[in-house]
This record gives C-alpha cells, sequence and structure tokens, in this order.
C-alpha cells in the first residue's frame, strides 16, 4: 500500500510533529520506496515543461538504478570465477 503522507507540519515550527513527518517520509522511502504527499502550503501547476522536466530526473533515476544493477551482476560474475 502507497502511504499518503501530510507534509504540512514540514513548513512549520519544529516540533513533534514535524518529527513525526520526516519519519513518516523516511518510513515511506525505506520500506515501500514510494509515497504520495498532500498539506503543501502552495498550489502547484504541473503544466507540459514541469511534467517532461519530472520525467526526465526519473528516466534518469531509473537509467542510474539499471547501471548500478549491472555493476552488482558484474561484480557477482567476477566473484563466481574465484
Amino acid at each position: 500500500m502507497i502511504p499518503h503522507i501530510d507534509i504540512g507540519p514540514l513548513f512549520g515550527a519544529a516540533g513533534s510533529k514535524r518529527d513525526q513527518t520526516d519519519e513518516a517520509i523516511y518510513e515511506a522511502a525505506i520500506e515501500v520506496g514510494f509515497m504520495t504527499v498532500r498539506g503543501t502550503p502552495f498550489e502547484t501547476e504541473l503544466g507540459r515543461e514541469r511534467r517532461q522536466s519530472l520525467l526526465r530526473l526519473f528516466s534518469l533515476l531509473s537509467l542510474f538504478s539499471l547501471l548500478h544493477l549491472l555493476s552488482l551482476l558484474s561484480l557477482l560474475s567476477l566473484l563466481s570465477l574465484l
């Protein structure tokens, strides 16, 4: 299940609610690898240009993950030869 996190406390003063929000984001990143957020103090218009920028970012992250996986597989292959 994808966690839904209210990030509003991140834009406020330091305190327990902010700490709980930090913890929720950390847990979502570690356990699920994904989350949705709500509670920003501003409206964000995605628009075509911003959408394209985000898609490029995620493409780069996917490429980085693939290269990382290939490096690990190469290392495992070398270790099996020993």
